[in-house]
C-alpha cells in the first residue's frame, strides 16, 4: 500500500481536528508567556524524575523538551535499556505535541499518527506536558520501564517544575 492510499477521508478528518486543537494553544500561547522553561527547570525536572525512578527500583531514560519539542536534557541511569534514549524523547515530543499525556489516543488515530510522523509520536505512556497556567511550557518523557513506571517517573518530573513555578 503506498501513502496515497494510506491517506483516507478519516485520516484527513484527524489530521483537521488536531489542527484544530493546536490553533488554540498557538494563538493563546503567542500572546504572553508568563513563564517559560529554563534550564533551572530541566535539572529540577531531570532530578525529580530520576529520583521517582529509583524509588520505584527502575532505572530509565528520561527526556525534558521544551514547548517546541526541542529536546533540552536528557538523562540516562545506569542500567537502562538501550533503547530508552528514542521512547523518553518520542513520549516527551508527543506529549507536547499533542497537548496531554500519552497513551490516551484511540488505536486507529494513534497509528496515523505514528505513521505520517514515521513513528515520532507514540501512544506509549510515559510522556507528561508540563504545564503553567494552562499553557505548555514542555514535556517529560520516561522509558525503559512498563508504561505505568514511565508514566509516575515523567509525572514527578513535570510536577516538580510546575510546583517550583507555581511558588
Amino acid at each position: 500500500m503506498n501513502l496515497w492510499e494510506y491517506m483516507n477521508d478519516e485520516f484527513f478528518v484527524t489530521l483537521a481536528v488536531l489542527a484544530m486543537l493546536s490553533w488554540g494553544e498557538i494563538s493563546a500561547s503567542a500572546e504572553s508567556i508568563p513563564s517559560r522553561l529554563t534550564t533551572v527547570d530541566v535539572y529540577v525536572a531531570l532530578q525529580a524524575a530520576e529520583a521517582k525512578a529509583n524509588q520505584i527500583g527502575v532505572p530509565m531514560g528520561i527526556t525534558v523538551t521544551d514547548a517546541h519539542g526541542d529536546v533540552r536534557g536528557f538523562i540516562k541511569m545506569d542500567g537502562t535499556f538501550v533503547h530508552a534514549q528514542d521512547t523518553s524523547f518520542s513520549k516527551a515530543y508527543t506529549a507536547v505535541s499533542l497537548r496531554q499525556p500519552t497513551g490516551t489516543l484511540p488505536l486507529a488515530v494513534a497509528n496515523e499518527l505514528r505513521a505520517i510522523t514515521q513513528g515520532r509520536l507514540t501512544n506509549l505512556k510515559g510522556g507528561v506536558p508540563i504545564t503553567i497556567n494552562g499553557i505548555i511550557i514542555g514535556g517529560v518523557g520516561g522509558g525503559g520501564g512498563v508504561g505505568n513506571e514511565d508514566e509516575v517517573v515523567a509525572q514527578a518530573g513535570a510536577e516538580a517544575v510546575m510546583k517550583k513555578k507555581n511558588r
